[in-house]
């Protein structure tokens, strides 16, 4: 037991780390995969010889892999990184894109793949295939070539902007400019020593460093193995895109060099502590700084691995102090089962705060009562975040766990997410609640500030935002990216907008196949009460896609609330038994009067003129007493009238004589 201690920093339990241009010293331990009975270990020190380079030295020690020098095969390794937002991007796309452009990705935790959880991805055949491995750990960011692929013979290079680093070995591969078998062996062990050096002030390979780390949340992958034919040809059947497809090697069996054989969690081993089974409770944190803090645990740019343990009633007392749990400040955090309760926090994150590019991963946690500037002796600087709360961009990844009884100040409830990517799956949020009396506070279960959030099969349910305007009951999307997959968004309570969700202008929300069900604006203190399971304010855009939208009440749009200037797309949703003043089911809003609106039309032939096109129109208030209406056509197939001087005209109401086309743009108007 770990109790009652105090400090200015880190009440309980602190852990520095190197500083970035510090040698580092990382580890790992491979896990076979598809039977192939691999094993090995192999380490990473990454250092910095000058203030504008950083080399990665990498070293592997392996065995028990397949003999493939009779045929010519080889045994590729990279190390693989997973990205934010990667996963969920179609399949065969999660191996480019945008990360391997400019400064390159979030990166974000890589997970072991295996046949029980991931077979069928592709196929299901009882073989993990390179498809069905990726979505886990993600697309290959260093290829773990013998010789640093940019000085390989005869004409190796860095992979240039916006080509992955796979994608570039193939294409070097492919017109000679290098040979894979003098790269990679072909034998029973794979055995390397190679240091890759970068040069940051090089845009290429400041990226390729950047998608590199931090390396404790990439893994390190063997590839290459022969298996039976009528699989390998299954899974090319199945598409691989422009991964290499299965060789036909003789007797029934085929040889695929993207196989995986052995996968590596990499593991920090310096700047790291692993917690496990204990109980660390009523420690003190007492700095007035928000980097102090961490009344339990506070954690320097570090790893801490934290299992089955308890962390309570720890306190971060200072004027700005967060974290009252645990503060992480630019490392890594993962939690794996235990409890997060009853801690507490002045500015945020009452249970963990984690700052700018540092990540936190929980597991099977429950995260309990925990408060940021609520209760006794606390004063709300400004109370964010009861649960968790991250600052800047930091990543965070929950999973399997339970979120309930948190209090916020203001904004957050159970959890606050900065500019980075949260993903929750599989998670219940419960009974937080969030106390922030403007529009744009709130959040009881969950506060997004511009970051990307994505949800998946979990459960939101009656978190408040009790606040005199307070929006977002379960969810406030304060010009962020919500995507909810699956689950449901339940009895969840505000006063002002948005019982179940509240997103405003700036933001997007895709919302599918979700539950939003009994969700309201308390009648009381409605103000003004507008959307019971969702709200759209400014220009946000929200698209529901299956799912239903049912038993929510509001004064405004029981069920879904759309702003003027707000785009809603409903597709295959059931809307139904929803209460409201106005607007029961759907309310869509108009803007004001002497707001910009925009109104678009598409022309329809008439009496055979053979006439197409399409305009716009753009009503605005240059001033209180002027109204401007700028209107753009583009129209064609109009008979030419030049040899007697004739001229078409175009109208906004009907005019005698014949007609050449009509439209009928939205918003009411009539173009003739």
């Amino acid at each position: 037991m770990i109790n009652d201690n105090t400090a200015v920093t880190g009440g309980g339990v602190y852990n520095d780390a190197a500083a970035e241009t510090d040698t580092q010293t990382f580890s790992f331990t491979f896990t076979a995969l598809n039977d192939s009975g691999v094993t090995g270990t192999g380490s990473i020190i990454v250092s910095s010889p000058t203030a504008d380079t950083r080399s990665v030295r990498v070293i592997i020690d392996a065995e028990g892999l397949e003999d493939l020098t009779s045929f010519g095969g080889i045994h590729v390794a990279h190390i693989h990184g997973q990205f934010a937002g990667n996963a969920s991007r179609p399949l065969l796309q999660q191996g480019d894109g945008p990360f391997f452009e400019g400064d390159g990705g979030t990166p974000v935790d890589s997970v072991l793949p295996s046949v029980a959880a991931d077979d069928g991805t592709t196929i299901e055949d009882g073989f993990l295939d390179f498809l069905e491995g990726r979505p886990k750990y993600g697309p290959v960011v260093l290829n773990l070539t013998s010789t640093q692929l940019r000085d390989a013979q005869p004409g190796g290079s860095n992979p240039p902007d916006g080509t992955p680093p796979l994608t570039h070995f193939l294409n070097l591969a492919g017109s000679g400019q290098i040979n894979p078998a003098s790269l990679f062996p072909s034998g029973t062990e794979f055995n390397l020593d190679t240091t890759y050096t970068f040069d940051m002030t090089n845009p290429d390979e400041e990226r390729q460093f950047n998608n590199l780390t931090p390396l404790n949340l990439r893994e390190v992958v063997l590839h290459g193995q022969t298996i039976d034919k009528s699989i390998s040809d299954a899974i090319d059947a199945a598409a691989m895109g422009t991964a290499p497809a299965g060789v036909d090697v003789g007797g029934g069996e085929a040889f695929r060099v993207t196989a995986p054989v052995a996968a590596a969690e990499i593991r920090s081993a310096s700047g790291s502590i692993t917690i496990k089974d204990a109980t660390i409770s009523g420690n003190t944190a007492t700095g007035d700084a928000a980097t102090d803090g961490g009344g339990g645990i506070h954690n320097e740019n570090g790893t801490v691995t934290i299992v089955d343990t308890v962390i309570s009633d720890n306190k971060a007392t200072g004027s700005a102090g967060s974290g009252g749990g645990i503060i992480n400040v630019g490392g890594t955090v993962n939690v794996e089962g235990g409890a997060i309760r009853n801690n507490v926090a002045n500015r945020a994150g009452g249970g963990i705060e984690t700052t700018a590019g540092s990540t936190v991963t929980l597991h099977d946690v429950r995260l309990t009562s925990n408060s940021a500037g609520v209760g006794a002796g606390l004063t709300a600087a400004p109370g964010n975040g009861g649960g968790l709360h991250v600052t800047g961009d930091g990543t965070v990844q929950i999973s399997d766990s339970f979120v309930g009884d948190n209090d916020a100040a203001l904004e957050g409830g159970g959890l606050w997410n900065g500019s980075g990517f949260m993903s929750i799956d599989a998670t219940t949020i419960v009974d937080n609640t969030a106390s922030g009396p403007a529009a744009d506070d709130g959040g009881g279960g969950v506060f997004n500030n511009g970051g990307e959030l994505e949800i998946t099969d979990s459960v939101v349910r009656r978190n408040t935002a009790d606040g005199a305007s307070g929006s977002g009951g379960g969810i406030l999307n304060l010009g962020g990216m919500l995507t909810v997959n699956g689950g449901s968004i339940s009895g969840n309570f505000a006063n002002r907008a948005g019982g179940g969700i509240e997103t405003t202008g700036g933001s997007t929300v895709s919302l599918n196949d979700v539950t939003i069900d009994n969700n309201s604006l308390v009648a009381a203190t409605a103000a003004p009460g507008n959307g019971g399971g969702v709200h759209v304010g400014g220009d946000g855009k929200v698209t529901v896609t299956g799912g239903s939208v049912s038993g929510n009440e509001a004064v405004e749009g029981g069920g879904l609330w759309n702003s003027g200037s707000g785009t809603l797309v409903i597709d295959g949703t059931v809307i139904n038994d929803n209460t409201a003043v106005t607007g029961g089911g759907v309310y869509n809003d108009a803007a004001a009067e002497t707001d910009t609106q925009t109104f678009s039309f598409t022309f329809t032939a008439l009496n055979d003129s053979g006439v197409t096109g399409t305009g716009s129109i753009i009503v605005s208030s240059p001033t209180a007493d002027t109204r401007s209406v700028r209107v753009i056509i583009d129209a064609e197939g109009l008979e030419d009238l030049t040899s007697f001087g004739g001229i078409t005209s175009a109208y906004s109401r009907p005019v005698r004589g014949e007609r050449l086309a009509s439209a009928a743009p939205t918003r009411g108007w009539s173009v003739l």
